[in-house]
């Protein structure tokens, strides 16, 4: 069958139409501004030429990529740092999700303990529920003199003010993201105990292996 034959038996399915015009929307939608912001990286403008030795409006140039990646300091400041920051971000907060959507996940699959659907509906619970939220409640919780305003609950309650590293930064945001995804986890980790074939369990255990 020739492309031709393959493209005509192709479009005569309704899904597939709309699925091609979600594709020319979804570009449309995307690459052009990709594209256009990768242009404009590419280019100098008016209000750089006191920069670029010799450039003119308009002209190539690898300046603003050299400016990123290989301008010392400014490098550091503009990317190799928030890079970093990013990284530790992301291995954090996937280091709590997983670590406390898969325990839970264990205990409502493969354990004895009660009250397992209510458990579970509480654990998912928050993942309906925008990622802010959350920030905003560690917030209104933890919040110190550092930036003005009344303190958080926890002041108002102990007296104690939170040290600016737990309350703002990178500590927090590690953690409210890790909780926001952790049901993600518990949800993904808890369907694959649950289809596990049990018989690899009762032979494992046959067999004297720990649990």
């Amino acid at each position: 069958m020739s492309w031709q034959n393959r493209f005509k038996s192709f479009i005569k399915e309704p899904q597939n139409i709309i699925l091609i015009v979600l594709f020319i929307l979804m570009s449309f939608l995307t690459l052009l501004p990709l594209v256009s912001l990768i242009r404009d990286t590419l280019i100098a403008h008016p209000s750089e030429l006191m920069s670029i030795k010799g450039a003119k409006a308009g002209d190539f140039t690898l300046f603003h990529w050299y400016k990123v990646f290989f301008d010392g300091k400014n490098s550091k400041n503009l990317f190799y740092s928030p890079f970093w920051n990013t990284v530790k971000v992301s291995i954090g907060s996937c280091v709590i999700a997983i670590g406390l959507g898969g325990t839970v996940a264990w205990l409502v699959a493969r354990s004895d303990i009660r009250f397992k659907s209510i458990i579970s509906t509480i654990f998912v619970f928050p993942y309906i529920m925008p990622s802010w939220t959350l920030a905003m409640a560690w917030l209104n919780f933890f919040r110190n003199a550092y930036i003005g305003g009344k303190p958080g609950l926890f002041t108002a309650l102990t007296g104690i003010e939170t040290a600016n590293w737990f309350a703002y930064g990178q500590f927090p945001i590690i953690v409210v993201t890790g909780l926001h995804y952790a049901p993600f986890a518990y949800i993904l980790i808890g369907g694959i105990l649950q289809n596990m074939d049990a018989n690899l369990e009762e032979a494992a255990m046959l067999l004297k292996a720990s649990r």
